[in-house]
């Protein structure tokens, strides 16, 4: 289950829209994984228009682009994800999974070695911003970065280039 910043991140950017009309929530948001593409068939299966869906993590977004995978709907539903796995990356490149979102693991090693290296000397200041945050059980400080919207586009230059997908395990030995 997603936590409660992704929550709050989704609802931060969503909020405007849904309170201008532009937007229509159809679907209570969190699910488990394993439930997507039975709960988005039965979304489909309304009279309703499904625009986008935005899954929490990967594995909702894969379940969620097999249950649209029908000529009607076939990457015309934009689809939004969380995460950097190679299946996450083939959608991409297919266009059936619109933007994934994505932190850059040299920003996530540079900060933790950082932070790490100041808790062992023992530093009562850091040079970074500290947030409160509920991780379910208490309140505990948290450093958040900015992620990268990663989308065919620039799927290349960001998770390709980091290494942390290979060019051609994601789009074959022919390449592009």
């Amino acid at each position: 289950v997603p936590s409660r910043e992704i929550r709050a991140g989704q609802m931060k950017a969503l909020q405007p829209l849904i309170d201008r009309g532009d937007m229509r929530v159809v679907a209570a948001p969190w699910i488990l994984p394993s439930q997507a593409a039975a709960r988005m068939e039965a979304i489909l299966a309304q009279p309703l228009s499904v625009d986008a869906v935005l899954a929490s993590d990967n594995e909702t977004a894969e379940d969620v682009e097999k249950a649209l995978d029908r000529p009607e709907l076939s990457g015309k539903v934009l689809v939004a994800g969380l995460g950097e796995d190679l299946s996450t990356c083939r959608r991409l490149v297919a266009h059936t999974q619109s933007l994934t979102v994505y932190l850059p693991p040299q920003k996530l090693a540079e900060e933790t070695a950082y932070l790490a290296a100041k808790l062992a000397r023992k530093a009562s200041e850091f040079d970074c911003q500290f947030t409160d945050v509920d991780n379910g059980r208490a309140t505990v400080k948290a450093v958040l970065l900015t992620p990268v919207v990663v989308d065919a586009k620039n799927l290349d230059s960001t998770i390709i280039a980091d290494g942390v997908q290979k060019r051609e395990e994601v789009y074959g030995k022919a390449g592009r």
